[in-house]
């Protein structure tokens, strides 16, 4: 029997000028294999509420919890965007690497540092 989530940690770092977000800002989250799209909904976990700073130097992190339950598929990209508090932050940020998702996959609050 499978035990525990899998999980895969996010990094991001902006070369514009600080901006805080709020940890609930995770606006949408991609996740594709060779450019094709997964169709995969990730939910949330965790507190949600509180507020990080992020820019040059300034990284945030969020980590994706995938159900381990023997029905993954493969992933090479996650793209995704941020919301700060007065609105949609501009752009996505694309993180490469081997993970995997599933139906169930949550993604946990957006936290300060590497």
């Amino acid at each position: 029997m499978p035990s525990g989530p899998r999980r895969a940690k996010v990094l991001s770092e902006s070369a514009s000028p600080p901006r805080t977000a709020a940890q609930a800002a995770l606006a949408t989250l991609r996740a594709t294999v060779d450019g094709t799209p997964l169709g995969i909904t990730a939910g949330q976990y965790g507190d949600q509420t509180s507020v990080v700073t992020f820019g040059p130097g300034r990284p945030v992190h969020f980590d994706i919890q995938v159900p381990n339950n023997g029905h993954a598929t493969p992933a090479d990209e996650a793209s995704f965007t941020l919301r700060a508090p007065d609105g949609e932050i501009p752009g996505t940020s694309v993180a490469e690497g081997r993970f995997e998702v599933t139906a169930g996959t949550v993604i946990g609050p957006i936290q300060p540092g590497a």
